[in-house]
């Protein structure tokens, strides 16, 4: 500011700065306001956020997107906008062509309002770090979107039509509160699907069995605590149920994932593990099985696992003489342990024994008593965080 003659000049600096993350160079500004003033038209990348000397925990959030806000700036491709707005108006971004990908980081967005994103052509859309707690009908109207990130929000439901959309092939709606998902909620075009740290108690087959496109279902640090699937998946080729409450699988439940590599058991209840669940042939190439309540995998089991090359097991509470034939069979089949395990067993560890006989009967039942002993002897978690 310069105060000459009695009259005062305010210079609204726009600057230019390099991306630490892209190659090209973007354009930065501080309040959305000034691009309605500043905007140009060969602008193709803007990033609106607080001037970083100035952001702080307490920042405050109290801009809008009026309709129009980027008219002067029609050509932008890529556009970030952290920490700045609490609302969007309907035709915000109204006369943008070339718009690919938006994201909106770290705002305090509650509700979006309908068709704010509708006959958007972009390829990524991130709503991640808000407070949304609806998507409304329509909001993604004729959109061609393929990416979006609904993470970090206040969802606690999934009703049709809010994320049906047909372009979109990976769809992210972690760390909500998601408790309920209807019948049809998903397009069958989907590929990648995460709804990990939530509060699903239960999936029921509408919601997942017209997916025949999904390749990736992650459901973990949920409340799941029965799995039973009575239809295939036949593109699925990696599914995460870890950090649940999982204490039975039921026969067939996997039966028909005919290219399921990868399957991620981790940190449930598990005491037993059926050769039944899984399809024949069987194509599963990596499992993860730590931190369960298994006593010992039966033999027919691990004849099921005719192609695995990977497979954690630590921190379960093994029969001696069952723990003692699984090695074998891992040794025989020249199967590794991934490096947490590794490193685990390689210091000296070694998994518990509960219950010590002469011959592995695959009978053996563990008491509440001993899991619970079990559990809390235990000083570290070899593969935490897998």
């Amino acid at each position: 500011m310069f105060v000459r003659s009695g009259l005062c000049f305010v210079f609204v600096i726009i600057v230019k700065v390099y991306s630490k993350c892209e190659t090209t160079f973007t354009n930065q500004c501080e309040k959305v306001k000034d691009i309605e003033r500043y905007g140009k038209k060969s602008w193709d990348s803007l990033i609106i956020s607080p001037e970083k000397c100035k952001r702080t925990t307490s920042h405050t959030l109290d801009e809008v997107i009026t309709e129009n806000a980027f008219k002067k700036t029609p050509n932008i491709e890529e556009l970030m906008i952290m920490e700045k707005i609490t609302g969007i108006e309907a035709g915000a971004f109204n006369g943008i062509k070339r718009l690919e990908h938006l994201k909106f980081y770290k705002n305090q967005l509650t509700v979006i309002p309908r068709l704010a994103f509708a006959n958007l052509h972009i390829h990524k859309l991130d709503l991640s770090h808000n407070a949304i707690e609806n998507i409304v009908h329509d909001l993604f109207r004729q959109s061609t979107v393929t990416i979006l990130n609904l993470s970090h929000n206040k969802l606690n439901n999934i009703q049709i039509n809010m994320v049906n959309i047909p372009s979109l092939k990976r769809l992210i709606i972690s760390h909500n509160n998601v408790q309920s998902i209807v019948d049809g909620a998903f397009h069958e075009n989907l590929e990648q699907l995460n709804l990990a740290f939530n509060d699903i108690s239960q999936i029921e087959e509408g919601v997942i069995k017209p997916l025949t496109n999904l390749k990736e279902l992650n459901l973990s640090h949920n409340r799941l605590n029965r799995i039973q699937v009575s239809f295939g998946m036949p593109s699925l080729e990696t599914l995460d149920l870890s950090h649940n409450v999982i204490d039975q699988i039921a026969e067939g439940s996997f039966g028909q994932f005919f290219e399921l590599k990868r399957l991620i058991l981790n940190h449930n209840y598990l005491t037993s593990l059926p050769h039944k669940i899984f399809p024949n042939p069987n194509p599963i190439v990596t499992i993860f099985l730590h931190s369960n309540a298994l006593m010992y995998v039966p033999e027919e089991t691990t004849e099921a696992l005719q192609d695995i090359r990977e497979v954690t097991f630590s921190g379960n509470p093994w029969s001696c003489t069952c723990l003692k034939s699984f090695n074998e069979f891992l040794q025989e089949r020249n199967i590794s342990e991934p490096d947490c395990d590794q490193k685990y067993f390689g210091k000296g560890n070694s998994a518990v024994c509960i219950i010590t006989t002469n011959t592995c009967t695959f009978d053996e039942r563990l008491t509440q008593e001993d899991f619970d002993n079990f559990r809390n002897s235990r000083q570290q978690d070899p593969c935490a965080e897998i």
